[in-house]
């Protein structure tokens, strides 16, 4: 029971101040990397209230979680941080190699949004912004969650 009822939200009323993140996000990621866009990038966040699991996919990788929390204390806006592991797929560049980094996303007071940067260490050293919009709490497959996000953005 513990796991449903910390998302409970009547009004402005809240079982927990931990906000819910669980769902499908669909968004863009800035990369230093060559100055490079990435769009169509699909964060999925598994979510209960002892636990949390990000997983980041993009079209030449994946990335896992292996650790996160959400803070709601230091500031007005909820903040999810968490450290990852990439692992490029076959099609990615050969110069890409499995990596590890962080991420720190500021989540809209609307819960709509979810937006920060993110670093990578140790040999790819490349850093960048992301942004990313709530398209559904469900898991939904990469080319349903892309045609809602467009739907949304009208693209």
């Amino acid at each position: 029971m513990k796991s449903f009822f910390w998302q409970l939200k009547l009004g402005n009323l809240s079982c927990s101040s931990i906000p819910n993140l669980q769902g499908t996000w669909v968004g863009k990621i800035h990369s230093s990397y060559n100055n490079s866009d990435y769009d169509g990038i699909i964060l999925y966040v598994r979510q209960t209230w002892s636990a949390i699991n990000i997983q980041l996919r993009a079209t030449s990788s994946i990335s896992n979680s292996t650790m996160a929390a959400v803070n709601t204390l230091d500031s007005s806006e909820a903040t999810l941080k968490y450290e990852y592991v990439n692992e490029p797929s076959t099609r990615s560049l050969s110069t890409m190699s499995m990596h590890r980094g962080s991420a720190n996303l500021r989540l809209s007071p609307d819960d709509k949004f979810i937006e920060g940067d993110y670093f990578n260490g140790r040999g790819r050293q490349t850093f960048g912004e992301m942004k990313f919009t709530l398209i559904t709490r469900k898991y939904i497959n990469r080319d349903e969650a892309i045609r809602q996000y467009n739907q949304i953005h009208n693209t």
